[in-house]
């Protein structure tokens, strides 16, 4: 599980939070609460090239703007600190503790304190790492072995040598984000009734869901295990029946869906927009490996709220099937109790799912963690959450 915890201070609509996160995280709550912010917290390190000694505001996932705006009531005179936790693996966690002030020549952040912490490492593993450090900057170093390895350095002198050390220990959280983390956002792109052929699809789709087509052209034409899956998951969620692609001429191609076994096959365009809306989450996931990281904001946009449910049940799958980790904000109560009932029947474990509420208020919006009970109880929850939940009530009541 890539990665474990969340920890901001005066960052946007947060004064402080730590947050914890399980195989499925879920972030729910009214609009404007932190949500968003969260997740914004998370990406900002894996868009920012160099992270841990530079982070920025504006990326590939999120664009937030100068360091006032990203500061808790755009106090641009405060720190702001980001302490992420993260790995490869469960057995080694790299801790980035960073403190960050306003650079007054380009109102960026400017690294103020780093502290990394190593937890989990092998005998075998520290040599590798200390002569990674040496590489990095000689003698300009502090390493210290107690029950988790420590690394104390100047990030003054190291921070320019980072771009040289592209493959070593430094350079975790961007190779980390390369490989194992994608952000799908809510805004994602119409369908078109025809698309340009590329030789090449993209390796991950793009936030608002750019490339997922060209990624289902490469697989079908490549007939690789991952176009079949595809199909079996739409299938399995009742979304559609199959997908092809149709060539036409001047280099393009048209996809084409079929919504039932015995319908005829019709346009992306022509059909539900629900599905071109969640074709590029399910490609995204589909592209990234085992133990990865998918981030995702409100995936049950335009879907039927049985659909929703059944979505619930697919997180759990992969997370029992491939170690998959999902942190998701929504909207929805019906992808909540099917959650609940996953737990109540025994399907989903509940230290594998953690469920955060957020709530405004004038000194920060509150992070509150609920819990999910194997009899079907609901603790901890503030006032503020759902009123009433309908979907799975009778169920979860028959099995608890």
């Amino acid at each position: 599980m890539p990665i474990h915890r969340i920890s901001l201070k005066n960052f946007k609509c947060f004064k402080e939070t730590d947050v914890e996160l399980s195989r499925i995280t879920v972030l729910t709550g009214e609009t404007d609460s932190g949500k968003s912010s969260l997740i914004y917290g998370i990406l900002a390190p894996f868009q920012s090239n160099g992270f841990p000694f530079y982070m920025s505001p504006n990326g590939k996932y999120v664009n937030m703007g100068d360091f006032k705006e990203i500061s808790f009531k755009n106090l641009g005179n405060r720190n702001i600190e980001i302490d992420i936790a993260a790995s490869y693996s469960d057995r080694t966690i790299n801790n980035f503790k960073t403190i960050w002030s306003c650079n007054p020549s380009n109102n960026m952040p400017e690294l103020n304190f780093l502290k990394i912490t190593t937890d989990g490492i092998w005998e075998n593993d520290k040599e590798k790492i200390y002569c990674e450090i040496s590489t990095i900057s000689d003698h300009k170093y502090k390493v210290f072995y107690m029950d988790e390895l420590k690394e104390n350095f100047e990030f003054d002198e190291l921070r320019d040598m980072l771009k040289s050390d592209r493959k070593g220990f430094f350079s975790f959280i961007h190779n980390l984000e390369e490989f194992w983390i994608n952000f799908i956002s809510p805004f994602r792109l119409a369908p078109e009734r025809t698309y340009y052929q590329k030789v090449k699809a993209d390796e991950k789709v793009g936030i608002n869901g750019e490339g997922y087509i060209d990624q289902i052209s490469e697989w079908e034409h490549q007939k690789v295990p991952e176009f079949k899956k595809l199909i079996s998951i739409l299938k399995k969620l009742e979304l559609t029946h199959s997908l092809k692609t149709r060539q036409l001429n001047g280099g393009r191609f048209e996809l084409n869906v079929k919504t039932k076994s015995k319908s005829i096959w019709a346009s992306l365009a022509d059909v539900g927009f629900g599905i071109s809306q969640f074709l590029p989450v399910i490609v995204a996931d589909l592209q990234l490996a085992n133990n990865s990281t998918l981030l995702l904001a409100q995936p049950e946009i335009h879907l039927h709220p049985s659909i929703q449910a059944s979505l619930a049940d697919y997180f759990v799958n992969q997370i029992k099937e491939i170690g998959k980790q999902y942190i998701i904000e929504t909207h929805s109560e019906y992808l909540l109790n099917r959650l609940r009932l996953d737990i109540v029947k025994g399907i989903l474990d509940p230290a594998d799912i953690s469920v955060y509420y957020f709530e405004p208020s004038p000194d920060g919006s509150i992070t509150y963690r609920i819990e999910f009970t194997k009899d079907g109880q609901i603790k901890n929850a503030p006032k503020g959450f759902f009123d009433t939940y309908m979907i799975d009530t009778m169920d979860i009541a028959l099995h608890a």
